[in-house]
């Protein structure tokens, strides 16, 4: 009996390592595809195929051969049925981009640059897409994909300025100053950021953080650059608040009218 039962446990175990030698439908595949015979390879896969339960191996392969036998659509379909089943995979999103530039499918573009700048490493990636919705006139989703790389503290200088000024134009004066201060930290003192910094002032204002506002005035006005003589003092009289750039001189002028806007005379002649 003990005999008997060595025998049979070694037929068991040769009988599972035989069908475990036996290839599968994705190896004899990958067999075909490697000899090229790609018709044959599609007709076994296609034989049992079913996009609803079949494996992302399967709909690979099938991908590969349409892309080798010239069936661009069939590729495209098998590979957003894998991206269904698989969506972290960035060479087969970067197909799907591929395939929408060229077929001219421009929301379909769009859509595909965001998921393969969300899930990439390379910021140029994420320039693209940027670009491309800036250049498309798409602000409100621009301001999304903004919001949310600004959020990982992954944008750029440029790409700060451009988050808090979407935000300054549409009247939304602390999340533009919030913008605008992670430019004004990071960026350097140029005039290619002046507009910015500008506007990163009148936010400050907008909000009543004077007293930042004020700094920021301070630190623009110590450069050699044009700014230097911009006219901070003014503003701050604009909001009756008289106590802040106090040693910037105002032309005469200039100082009248604020005056007058300030404290108005009643009957005076030189209050218009």
């Amino acid at each position: 009996m003990i005999r008997f039962l060595k025998y049979l446990s070694l037929y068991l175990l040769f009988l599972g390592v035989g069908y475990a030698l036996v290839p599968g439908q994705t190896e004899k595949v990958a067999v075909q595809i490697k000899e090229r015979k790609y018709f044959e390879a599609r007709e076994d896969l296609l034989r049992s195929f079913d996009r609803a339960n079949s494996s992302p191996e399967e709909l690979l392969q099938l991908a590969e051969i349409a892309e080798q036998l010239g069936f661009v659509e069939e590729m495209h379909q098998m590979h957003e049925a894998y991206v269904q089943q698989s969506p972290n995979d960035l060479w087969v999103l970067r197909k799907i981009e591929l395939y929408h530039r060229l077929s001219g499918d421009f929301r379909g573009y769009v859509e595909s640059l965001k998921a393969v700048a969300r899930l990439s490493k390379e910021p140029e990636d994420r320039d693209k897409l940027l670009s491309t919705l800036r250049f498309e006139g798409l602000y409100q989703e621009e301001l999304a994909e903004l919001t949310y790389y600004g959020a990982k503290g992954l944008l750029k200088p440029e790409q700060l300025g451009r988050l808090g000024m979407l935000h300054f134009q549409g009247e939304r004066m602390e999340e533009a100053a919030v913008a605008l201060a992670q430019l004004h930290q990071s960026a350097p003192l140029t005039p290619k950021y002046w507009p910015a910094r500008l506007a990163y002032f009148h936010s400050l204002l907008e909000i009543g953080d004077f007293l930042q506002a004020e700094s920021v005035a301070v630190s623009l006005r110590e450069t050699n650059e044009p700014w230097a003589d911009y006219d901070f003092r003014s503003e701050f009289l604009r909001y009756r608040r008289d106590e802040y750039m106090r040693d910037v001189e105002i032309p005469e002028g200039v100082a009248n009218i604020l005056s007058c806007v300030l404290k108005p005379k009643e009957g005076s002649e030189d209050c218009p």
